[in-house]
């Protein structure tokens, strides 16, 4: 049972109270939301409005008997009105309705869920593309009122308002991808480089980086950097010599070309080994011999937490020595270190001035 004198009409000018020439509408489904999930289910108590019966004196059209409350987890379940096409229901509005003898008749206070003893009383607005934005508001906001997706970019125009992205415009911040699209990512609808890395979020899709992350491959070089200086934002070394393009950028190394100093030894091997990769001069041994003494250098990446060396072991591993250097002229020695398996790989402080690191072989190499 409830009270019969709860009402749900259509409230023609918006303005929240019930006027005596705004018709009560019918067929309305009101329901307690016992779970709380903002949709009416089956098992959940519910009540449908009225059409009028022409022989009572009384207008019974939009009237129903109010579901009794039901106290979930101490409180009362909310009353909601169940989707109506062509309608939207009133939100976060005190409705008041008053009989003809103009006494409050029923009260709704939507943002509280406070329910008066007499009744209650829904106001719904016409809503015509059923967007849950009545027409007459968006007349006022531009929004077209027959289409529930005013820019037809594949987001609603209720979505758009809740992102703060234009319902009138697909791609609010022209970067190449639409706001639905934008949406989907996680990417920011209003700010055309959501990472700040100097490239546009279209153009980091379109290149199959990630938007929401400015150092795509870890190496410690922004993605709008390496495409300034035409190094691979996918691949933390480009030229795959062993040292990453955020190394070589601090080397003064070419990301691009393995041997820099076209010595016939790779940059990545001439670090490690003590030689300076800028000069040609300055390389003593050839790459059959340096494998043969210090191994090779599989990955060298920045990591969150410093720099991350990886170096193949040897088939007779022996004693590493880990060594850094500002200058690649004096080296000091951080640690040894016993190589078990395939590979070692050892996490290093990055240090300021940037250093340089390499392994190797004890005693060190002559």
């Amino acid at each position: 049972g409830g009270n019969s004198d709860s009402l749900v009409w259509i409230d023609a000018n918006g303005d929240g109270l019930y006027q005596p020439t705004e018709p009560g509408l019918p067929g309305v489904t009101i329901y307690r939301d016992l779970n709380g999930n903002g949709r009416f289910d089956p098992d959940e108590p519910s009540a449908v409005t009225l059409a009028d019966e022409p022989k009572t004196p009384d207008n019974e059209a939009g009237t129903f008997a109010t579901p009794a409350p039901v106290v979930t987890d101490g409180m009362v379940a909310a009353l909601r009105v169940a989707p109506i096409t062509g309608y939207t229901a009133t939100k976060f509005k005190q409705c008041t309705v008053s009989g003809s003898d103009g006494t409050p008749r029923g009260v709704l206070r939507a943002a509280t869920g406070d329910e008066t003893a007499d009744g209650l009383a829904f106001s719904v607005e016409p809503d015509l593309d059923d967007d849950t934005i009545p027409d007459r508001l968006e007349q006022l906001l531009g929004t077209k009122a027959s289409l529930a997706d005013s820019d037809s970019d594949g987001l609603s125009d209720p979505d758009e308002f809740a992102i703060g992205s234009n319902p009138l415009v697909a791609d609010t911040d022209d970067d190449g991808l639409n706001d639905a699209e934008e949406a989907a990512l996680g990417t920011d609808p209003v700010l055309p480089d959501s990472d700040g890395d100097g490239l546009s979020d279209g153009n980091e899709v379109s290149r199959g980086l990630n938007p929401l992350d400015p150092d795509s491959d870890g190496d410690g070089l922004s993605d709008g950097e390496e495409t300034t200086h035409h190094s691979n934002p996918l691949d933390p070394d480009t030229d795959h010599d062993g040292l990453s393009d955020y190394a070589e950028q601090l080397l003064g190394t070419n990301p691009l070309l393995a041997d820099s100093d076209r010595d016939g030894v790779s940059d990545g091997d001439e670090v490690f080994a003590g030689t300076d990769p800028r000069d040609a001069t300055d390389s003593a041994t050839t790459p059959a011999a340096l494998f043969e003494r210090i191994g090779k250098v599989v990955n060298a990446r920045v990591t969150a937490t410093g720099f991350q060396l990886t170096r193949r072991n040897g088939p007779n591993p022996r004693l590493l020595r880990v060594q850094s250097s500002t200058t690649l002229g004096a080296w000091d020695t951080l640690m040894d270190v016993m190589p078990t398996g395939p590979s070692t790989t050892l996490t290093l402080p990055m240090g300021a001035p940037a250093k340089f690191y390499r392994f190797v072989e004890n005693p060190p190499l002559p």
